[in-house]
């Protein structure tokens, strides 16, 4: 399999899925929900399992964040982002996910830079590691309270959030992963 292969597929799952939720669903209701998130993360995370014998930490890193856009309260959104930062523990790899969740979610050049020196400066190991990792959650957490928007808003976002960190974070886990892939 190639890296365009892997995308296309990454692609048709989540489309294919999210077809399919939304054909259970009442007319009035056209969106996924929260739950149909995690079972939409859980599908795509079981491919790289089916394949690899493990999902990548950047692919759950992007599954989280799609997570967090549909979870309902600030606290939640802060425990979802901590371990997405744990979880990933690359720098490189956190930023091209936030930058794509930036995209999705139209923050600006000074929400990317805050967000992003934050994160630069992070020690993910240590006894300080904990406190640094609560703060750039709830700093990151802050601009995902989404107040007043309506659930049809959310599910696309959270839809395009896990497409854009995918997208974003396959070159770098391709080249980790590829030689794992078992096309069986």
């Amino acid at each position: 399999m190639y890296l365009e292969q892997l995308q296309n597929t990454m692609e048709r799952t989540i489309d294919t899925h999210v077809d399919m939720m939304l054909k259970n669903k009442p007319a009035d209701r056209q969106y996924l929900n929260q739950d149909d998130i995690r079972r939409l993360g859980c599908d795509v995370e079981g491919i790289w399992l089916k394949h690899c014998g493990e999902a990548p930490a950047e692919i759950k890193a992007s599954v989280l964040m799609a997570n967090t856009v549909m979870a309902g309260d600030f606290a939640s959104k802060v425990t979802l982002i901590k371990h997405m930062l744990s979880a990933v523990g690359a720098v490189g790899g956190i930023a091209a996910i936030l930058a794509g969740v930036g995209t999705i979610l139209g923050w600006g050049a000074g929400v990317m830079t805050a967000i992003t020196t934050a994160i630069c400066g992070l020690s993910l190991t240590g006894p300080l590691a904990a406190i640094s990792l609560g703060a750039v959650a709830t700093l990151i957490a802050g601009y995902f309270m989404f107040s007043n928007m309506p659930e049809e808003e959310l599910s696309r976002k959270a839809i395009q959030v896990l497409r854009e960190g995918i997208k974003r974070v396959l070159p770098d886990v391709w080249q980790t992963y590829e030689s794992k892939w078992n096309n069986a």
